[in-house]
């Protein structure tokens, strides 16, 4: 299980997605293979400057076909050791997500001097990071938890983006909690230290991001924040950057990391085109790379370092068991808490005035988030424990484990295994449910009047449960499962069916209920 302490203090550490660009055509001069050969070349990072944007020409001169145009502020990765000259202009090989092209070398300038503590200064951008450079944006990740009845609680994964401790997460990591944890670290190979508590300050639901304005120590007490010039991540990544085959990097703290960082690697599988602030923009990236309970608002970036998400659910196909993770794009995340996403500065604190918690959904000041695909949950697969001061329990989330097509009894179904700790309820009565809701922005539960009794409750809402009477004052169960038919769902027409799992353990008297978990699964019907 992973660590309990007692006034300590643990900082999420968030995931960035990274991408590797591949190109898509081949210039008379510059060929295509050149684009992702990651030796060789003088490759740095460009920004357009002329104000009306900046025509990409197949090859060095005006004769050759312009393929595209690129708008002023778009950064691109241009190649200095390859610059020609041709019908009065000087011509830079440039790269981008799509392919590769020339630009005159007038509409460009160097991009500005990077910040030595922002963790990319020593990435060289070529497409591929090195142990070194792994280490480096590592101390960007922190680990977040929350504190129940004097304990830590870890609960999931942050990203500091500014150097005056701003931290971006998942909303489900900060979940009912006005106040957190956060642990840095020295050493990639060491857990991070608890050195400071912070504030929820942001928080949208839909989107599932949150912001964490560190403000103390780790008694709590206020310390001089931007003198602290913490390493962080720039936040400069354009969505436009990021592409199916594209390679990247996930960090967090999953709970199987027993506290320690964690990086996988994988592609983009797919990008999910949907409606943000009436604009159309990528709103998922799904990944092949593993992403675990815990990982949940880390970080992840592409080979070059760039902020690429925020590793957020995990999908599992029922039928073959495959599992995909969710990435919310970095600059959907950060325009629906209203950052900019060239910079971001540090939020002071207001002693006369509570948290913001987040626009209203209902509210037309709202961002108008509206994805194609409804996988967007409210809440991750890792979503922590619902951590208040008044309640009688805390519940710690280690993992969940999901089986598709098991058989009890000779009835196929969904089989759920539980790994949690439960403090504060010795030797009483509780019940573990799992509840299932059809995965849209409303989290819409599944009714079947005609399920089982076992399988139902009042409202007619599908449940499964199962009794537990904790040991101790603090109980660990390893394996607890439950069970759900297929049959049970009611769903009778074919196709697939986006579905959110909620786990929760609450008093048989209903004096109190606590959320465990969430996890995501696709339901396939032929």
């Amino acid at each position: 299980m992973r660590q309990i302490k007692r006034w300590g203090l643990v900082i999420g550490i968030i995931v960035v997605l990274g991408v590797l660009t591949s190109p898509v055509g081949a210039t008379s001069e510059l060929q295509a293979g050149d684009a992702t050969r990651q030796n060789g070349g003088d490759w740095r990072c460009v920004q357009v400057i002329a104000e009306s944007g900046m025509d990409i020409y197949t090859g060095p001169g005006l004769g050759y076909d312009i393929s595209l145009v690129r708008a002023f502020g778009t950064m691109l990765d241009g190649d200095f050791s390859q610059l020609t000259e041709a019908d009065g202009y000087t011509w830079l090989p440039v790269r981008f997500a799509s392919g590769l092209g020339w630009g005159t070398l007038d509409a460009l300038q160097e991009c500005a001097p990077v910040d030595p503590q922002a963790v990319t200064s020593t990435v060289n951008r070529d497409g591929t990071l090195d142990r070194y450079e792994i280490a480096d944006v590592s101390r960007s990740v922190v680990l977040l938890a929350n504190i129940q009845r004097n304990q830590i609680i870890a609960s999931g994964t942050g990203t500091l983006i500014s150097p005056d401790g701003l931290i971006v997460t998942n909303a489900h990591v900060v979940e009912d909690a006005d106040f957190v944890v956060i642990g840095v670290l020295d050493d990639i190979n060491d857990p991070p230290e608890f050195r400071y508590t912070g504030e929820v300050i942001e928080s949208d639901a839909r989107v599932d991001v949150a912001l964490v304005q560190l403000r103390g120590d780790i008694n709590g007490d206020p310390i001089d924040v931007p003198a602290l010039n913490l390493p962080y991540l720039p936040t400069l990544t354009p969505t436009e950057s990021v592409y199916r085959g594209d390679t990247v990097y996930i960090f967090g703290y999953p709970g199987i990391g027993d506290d320690y960082l964690v990086l996988t690697t994988g592609i983009i599988v797919s990008v999910e085109n949907g409606y943000f602030d009436n604009e159309r923009v990528p709103v998922w990236y799904r990944t092949d790379a593993e992403i675990a309970p815990g990982n949940s608002g880390g970080l992840a970036v592409n080979g070059n370092g760039d902020f690429v998400g925020i590793p957020t659910t995990v999908r599992s196909e029922l039928e073959t068991g495959g599992r995909l993770g969710g990435i919310r794009p970095a600059p959907v995340a950060l325009m629906a808490l209203g950052q900019d996403t060239a910079m971001v500065a540090v939020q002071p604190a207001d002693p006369d005035t509570e948290p913001e918690t987040g626009p209203d959904p209902t509210s037309p000041d709202n961002p108008d988030f509206k994805p194609d695909d409804s996988g967007a949950p409210d809440s991750g697969p890792d979503a922590n424990p619902d951590i208040t001061d008044t309640s009688p329990v805390w519940v710690e989330l280690l993992t969940i484990e999901i089986e598709h097509n098991a058989i009890v009894n000779g009835v196929p179904g969904i089989r759920m295994s539980l790994a949690f700790v439960i403090g504060g309820w010795a030797e009483q009565a509780a019940t573990v449910y799992a509840r299932f809701y059809l995965d849209d922005i409303d989290d819409i539960p599944l009714q079947n009047p005609s399920a089982p009794p076992q399988y139902r409750d009042v409202d007619n809402t599908v449940v499964t449960s199962v009794p537990i009477v904790p040991c101790c004052g603090e109980t660990m169960y390893d394996s607890l499962e439950l069970f759900i038919p297929y049959s049970v769902f009611g769903i009778e027409e074919s196709g697939e069916f986006p579905i959110n799992i909620k786990f929760e353990v609450a008093d048989d008297a209903g004096r109190w209920r606590e959320t465990v978990g969430w996890y995501y699964i696709t339901y396939s019907r032929q």
